[in-house]
């Protein structure tokens, strides 16, 4: 039997599958829609909107923006990380960049632990900090129900001074884990921008004030010469 050149040509396992690029854009598009309905529902997050943290008898409409399902995911995310919640969208959107941008991004062994160890300071980090707060008129712990359990949980083992030191220190260890630059490599280039920027000022003002110069020297011209 003859095999046609089409089927000769086509890799054996990869008939009907999509292209690798045509997946990270799918899968981009959906965390672009994921990420802006996450933060559609956070910042309409109302305490008093029925869910499953909090039942009530009175008769209310829902007061989120994404429904039934925003207000389920709001209070659970407030109730467990609390307002570090709030960073959720910009990363899922900024993975949805990495996606879309259609640029190689290496692969670099140990940035997912870093993020793991990220995510799990950053609650009683805020916490620790901040505290309790108040959302809508309603009382808010600044770190969620893990944040509080982690900080008294560590408060109780190493006091206040010595919890807020380990929980930093875990903090800036899975951001440098996530980063993978150095701390003194971040300064260099703060530096530098920031060095770059007063220049650039400097020389924006300089010019200013020749043109300025100019303007005097032709109008005493002018008046000289009327």
């Amino acid at each position: 039997m003859a095999v046609s050149e089409s089927s000769r040509s086509t890799p054996r396992g990869t008939a009907g599958r999509l292209p690798r690029e045509k997946g990270r854009e799918l899968l981009g598009i959906a965390l672009v829609v994921l990420g802006l309905l996450t933060l559609l529902a956070l910042l309409s997050y109302d305490p008093g909107d029925p869910s499953l943290l909090h039942q009530t008898t009175e008769e209310r409409s829902r007061s989120n923006w994404v429904g039934p399902v925003g207000s389920e995911v709001s209070a659970l995310g407030f109730g467990l990380f609390g307002v570090t919640i709030l960073l959720l969208p910009p990363l899922l959107l900024l993975g949805a960049w990495r996606l879309l941008s259609r640029r190689q991004h290496e692969a670099i062994v140990g940035r997912g632990l870093g993020a793991v160890v990220l995510v799990a300071s950053l609650p009683p980090l805020v916490q620790l900090i901040l505290g309790d707060l108040s959302w809508q008129g309603e009382p808010l712990s600044a770190g969620g129900a893990l944040g509080v359990f982690a900080a008294r949980f560590a408060g109780a083992k190493l006091g206040l001074v010595g919890a807020l030191l380990l929980v930093s220190g875990a903090f800036f260890l899975g951001l440098a884990l996530l980063v993978q630059r150095s701390l003194g490599q971040a300064l260099g280039d703060l530096w530098r921008r920031l060095r770059d920027t007063l220049a650039a000022w400097r020389l924006a003002i300089e010019r200013r004030r020749e043109r300025k110069d100019r303007e005097r020297s032709r109008q005493r011209v002018v008046e000289k010469h009327p």
